[in-house]
């Protein structure tokens, strides 16, 4: 299942690898790519995997998951 996510909290690229590999350590999650012009995050994910769980994983760094609202531009 395809989901997408705000990021808040990336300032380089190192950012943007940090969160790969984290959100990349979640079993079942694949794909992932981390944009830091748009700051989101787009993967895939069983449905059991939700926003709470990704949010947990990153709870130790300076960056935050939100949910993307619809219509916005990617």
């Amino acid at each position: 299942m395809k989901k997408m996510y705000q990021v808040s909290g990336m300032t380089c690229g190192g950012c943007v690898k940090t969160v790969k590999a984290v959100l990349g350590s979640v079993p079942g999650v694949s794909n992932i790519d981390v944009s830091l012009e748009t700051q989101t995050v787009q993967l895939d994910a069983p449905a059991q995997v939700g926003l709470p769980e990704l949010q947990e994983k990153l709870r130790n760094f300076p960056y935050r998951l939100t949910e993307k609202e619809a219509g916005e531009k990617q």
